[in-house]
């Protein structure tokens, strides 16, 4: 998918992954990556591509348009179509927050597997298209943690 993460640092697009933080002293990983451990206070921190599959912890859905600013969706208040977030549990990881997509028409079900996905989000100002990341319904197998470089 060709476009611009809708945050710097968020999630890879060549990885199809979320960039998160590993703490080089308790091993807590935490997302979004940041740069002091919560668990601990170390500053030694590690960026790390998360699970790309994970078990939906919690959900719930989103009725109406945000209001904007600070949200920056393209759709028409009028068009608006509820959508879901959930909290997926990546094993052994974190958990994070996320917009579910694809769920079909049962909707969410807490334990269900989910997988990452990047999805288009609208254009921003210059008109590039911003992608942001969601999770969809998988299988339900989970990938391994991979260390990025420092830099």
């Amino acid at each position: 998918m060709t476009g611009i993460p809708i945050a710097d640092g968020l999630f890879s697009v060549e990885d199809a992954a979320l960039v998160g933080s590993t703490c080089q002293d308790c091993e807590f990983i935490d997302f979004p990556r940041t740069t002091g451990c919560p668990r601990c206070g170390s500053d030694r921190l590690q960026d790390t591509l998360l699970h790309t599959t994970g078990t939906l912890w919690t959900w719930t859905s989103q009725e109406f348009r945000p209001v904007a600013p600070p949200y920056t969706g393209a759709e028409d208040p009028k068009a608006f179509q509820r959508y879901y977030v959930g909290f997926i549990e990546l094993d052994g990881q974190t958990r994070v927050e996320s917009r579910l997509v694809n769920v079909g028409p049962a909707g969410p079900q807490i334990g269900d597997q989910y997988r990452f996905t990047i999805q288009p989000f609208g254009p921003d100002a210059d008109g590039n298209e911003r992608l942001i990341y969601a999770f969809e319904p998988a299988s339900g197998r989970s990938a391994p943690t991979t260390e990025l470089p420092n830099g």
